[in-house]
């Protein structure tokens, strides 16, 4: 895909207000010195026939699905040699496109397994592989020799619709070399169209310009299992918008000028997709890096997601924008990963409403609406020395319409981010926006700038058994910060002549966007600032959190737990606080207020429980109908609030 048909989401959100980000206009390594070593021995080796007899003939597909060829189950692209032009040159520079298509057109007649023998082989114009094929790659390197892709899963021209390409495809074991030294063009490694059931085992891919180890576009049922994808340029200046395995919807943007596409461009998205127990991170050759991100893509097709994929067990080392970046998908599942030193570990994203390409629908009508994704697990990951965000979620808004992440769920995950030398305003642990029925629960955070920041949020359980320790700014924060969505202008959806270019920034705040938030029995340690810090949330219930030396980076102006502006309707059931115990050795800061409600507040209730802080008044409740206290009933089913004055006498009133 190309990078253009990114729209940004917000970014660099701090408690201070800062805006959303504007949206955008319209590890098995071998050096290359052994690599150049390796290719004039085994090309030697070739000229002297014996690659063939380094073939094991054991296939690990049947050859009653793969049985065209040898008694094995298989044929040897040597048996190809004979397709080889100008075979009085060099034999390490010897064409092996030829031999290794005349073995794919094998294909064309039946299932076929194809062997490669151990050795190097150069490549001199893209493979085409074709239905019911495994390409058995054993411990074979292939180089990139010429400016293009490495193999399509087709010709030019076929007119796939659906997901009825080129499929029942295996590719098994090799090196796909970038020899970008050589060809240091922009390119894409392998492409894959309107493919389904096609497999990826124990194969890497290396050193890649500017695109994409694999870019899988309109796909079913495609799996990668111990792969490698090593070492990635950016020669554009777009390096955010590079995925190792992009996952996209197949449009006329595709592949872009590409020659050699082909199916319906009818925004198809991929679906039934699996990556499990790959590595993702840099290659060591000189002049490359690690991927931009992993898995994902930067851009979708409105009402159509990319569904139903599946992260296990991988590791993203590096990832200079986000071990798995993913722009409105469902029914996503990210499980027992890890994810070391990259910019962000997961960051989801959004189509903002306007006129992206983004908003168009497989027709090419822009909807200008907004859209988010919907149905996702993360759970079980670890997220280490992440330098900003280690989870990111947002949806967005255009005008009066709301494009809310719909049921995330973040579960189970330790962030460790010990390492992190200067903390950035948006190192959030957990950043969610624009979400709705999300859980946060049974998670291990520790040393970080802020632990949970959501903004624009409702129907959040945040659980009973989170550990936030070791945090420079907030423990938990849910507020509405101020943003700079597109604005809708008369005739769009989700017009309203009050929300302008110069009114948007802060008017959805206030209106109910945060609302019904439950912050259960989680326990909060080593804060420097406010241990829980609620802003314009309508609803919410606190029930149970400790919080244990709170504000020790400022000293008496930060409260343990703190609510403000226009919040209301809520509750503050049996906290626990407990005052930096440092501080009363005249060292370090501690929490001013235990519980400290404004005046601009309504309609909330604390009932007390062991509170500590350090000004003699360890809580101070101000605004309308803001108390502390418990409900009584009468015998006859009246309620009273039970209170108490400060002459120690409990006071009922009806209530």
């Amino acid at each position: 895909m190309k990078p253009e048909t990114e729209n940004s989401t917000e970014l660099d959100s701090t408690i201070e207000g800062q805006s959303e980000q504007a949206q955008a206009p319209r590890n098995s390594r071998i050096s290359r010195r052994k690599l150049l070593a390796a290719i004039a021995v085994t090309g030697a080796a070739a000229v002297a026939g014996r690659l063939s007899n380094a073939v094991s003939g054991q296939a690990s597909v049947s050859s009653s699905v793969y049985g065209n060829g040898n008694e094995n189950g298989g044929i040897n692209v040597v048996d190809y040699q004979h397709l080889i032009p100008n075979q009085t040159a060099d034999p390490a520079d010897w064409n092996w496109s030829p031999a290794f298509q005349g073995a794919l057109n094998e294909a064309k007649t039946g299932p076929v397994q194809v062997i490669v023998p151990p050795g190097t082989y150069k490549l001199k114009s893209p493979l085409k592989i074709y239905r019911n094929t495994h390409l058995k790659l054993n411990m074979a390197t292939l180089v990139r020799s010429f400016a293009g892709a490495f193999l399509y899963n087709g010709d030019p021209g076929e007119t796939f619709g659906g997901y009825d390409g080129h499929g029942n495809i295996i590719i098994e074991g090799g090196v796909f070399e970038g020899n970008i030294a050589n060809f240091p063009n922009g390119y894409n490694a392998i492409i894959l169209l309107r493919g389904r059931n096609i497999t990826f085992n124990n194969v890497e891919i290396r050193d890649v310009v500017g695109g994409h180890a694999v870019d899988m576009n309109a796909c079913e049922d495609v799996s990668f299992h111990k792969c490698r994808f090593l070492g990635f340029r950016d020669h554009t200046g777009n390096n955010d918008f590079h995925e190792a395995i992009q996952i996209s919807n197949q449009t006329s943007d595709s592949l872009g000028s590409d020659p050699n596409g082909f199916g319906i461009n009818d925004g198809t998205p991929c679906r039934n997709i699996r990556v499990t127990d790959c590595y993702f991170g840099a290659s060591g050759t000189t002049g490359t890096q690690a991927w931009a991100a992993g898995v994902g893509n930067h851009s979708a097709v409105h009402n159509l997601w990319n569904q139903n994929i599946k992260v296990y067990g991988c590791t993203f080392e590096g990832m200079t924008y986000a071990g798995i970046r993913l722009f409105k998908f469902s029914d996503v599942e990210i499980s027992g990963n890890t994810f070391i030193g990259c910019t962000r570990g997961v960051k989801l994203d959004s189509a903002w409403g306007g006129s992206s390409l983004a908003n168009k629908d497989g027709a090419g009508v822009n909807s200008k609406l907004p859209q988010a994704g919907k149905n996702i697990l993360i759970a079980k990951n670890i997220f280490k020395d992440i330098k900003n965000e280690s989870v990111v979620v947002t949806g967005a808004a255009f005008g009066t319409i709301a494009a809310y992440y719909d049921s995330v769920s973040i579960l189970g995950n330790l962030f460790d981010h010990q390492g992190i030398a200067s903390p950035s305003s948006n190192a959030n642990v957990i950043y969610l926006s624009w979400v709705r029925q999300a859980k946060i629960d049974h998670n291990s955070i520790k040393k970080g700038y802020r632990g949970a920041y959501l903004a624009y949020v409702a129907d959040v359980i945040i659980g009973d058994s989170n550990s936030v320790t070791d945090i420079t700014s907030e423990g938990m924060i849910v507020t509405e910060h101020d943003v700079s969505f597109n604005v809708p202008i008369s005739g769009e959806p989700g017009y309203d002549a009050s929300i302008t270019a110069a009114s948007v920034k802060t008017w959805y705040k206030s209106k109910g966007y945060t609302a019904n938030i439950q912050i259960g029995r989680s326990r909060l340690k080593q804060i420097g600032r406010t241990g829980v810090y609620l802003n314009y949330v309508w609803g919410f219930k606190i029930d149970g959190i400790t919080v244990d030396s709170a504000a020790t980076a400022t000293d008496a102006d930060r409260d343990a737990i703190r609510i403000e502006n226009n919040a209301r309707n809520g509750e503050i059931l049996f906290p626990t606080v407990i005052k930096n115990p440092d501080y009363s050795s005249g060292t370090g800061g501690a929490n001013r207020y235990a519980v400290n409600v404004l005046s601009n507040c309504q309609n909330i209730r604390l009932q007390a429980g062991e509170l500590e802080g350090k000004a003699s008044q360890t809580i101070l409740l101000a605004g309308t109908n803001v108390w502390c206290g418990n409900y009584v009933y009468a015998p006859n089913g009246a309620r009273y609030k039970a209170t108490i004055g400060n002459d120690g006498v409990p006071v009922y009133t009806n209530g």
